[in-house]
């Protein structure tokens, strides 16, 4: 009896103010409907894939300028990895090469912004929406890239609030 309330107790404070954060996260991203805490993005990325149960053989259009983690978990879970390349100027993702690599097996965009250069969200989704993509998007390096008109426009965001990010937890 005292071991096991000894353990619970020196655990109990991974739950102390675990909803609060979910919560002030998701009203963060404009009322978006779930916020899921986990270890790291790749972590998301990893419950992501088996949630979406994508076929085998997808392909997942990313960004070309990425951590290799990205990749190798979508791999890992069966996906093929189409790297699309960034516009030197602006660092977003060069949407004339997005829309020629569409093909048939395409299933998901998966938008990464990096240091602070927010991609054009809008257009993207847009062009998602014509072709039936799940649209996600990296937003450690660009917090509040996805909003428009103050709500969410992508299916889901992933970021961390890691030692090196712009917004830490101070790990």
């Amino acid at each position: 009896g005292d071991a096991l309330f000894s353990m619970r107790a020196c655990l109990s404070w991974r739950e102390a103010g675990r909803r609060e954060v979910e919560d002030a996260i998701a009203r963060l991203w404009g009322g978006a409907n779930h916020s899921i805490p986990v270890l790291s993005v790749r972590s998301g990325l990893h419950l992501l894939c088996q949630t979406l149960s994508l076929p085998r053989g997808s392909e997942v259009l990313i960004s070309a300028l990425n951590i290799p983690d990205i990749p190798a978990i979508l791999e890992f879970h069966g996906l093929v990895c189409i790297p699309i390349d960034l516009n030197i100027n602006t660092l977003h993702v060069d949407m004339q090469l997005l829309k020629s690599a569409v093909t048939k097996r395409t299933r998901m965009i998966f938008i990464a912004h990096v240091y602070g250069a927010r991609n054009d969200m809008t257009e993207i989704v847009e062009f998602a929406r014509l072709h039936d993509l799940f649209v996600v998007e990296d937003c450690a390096e660009a917090l509040d890239s996805s909003q428009y008109q103050g709500h969410p426009q992508v299916h889901a965001t992933l970021f961390s609030f890691g030692p090196i990010k712009y917004a830490t937890a101070f790990q």
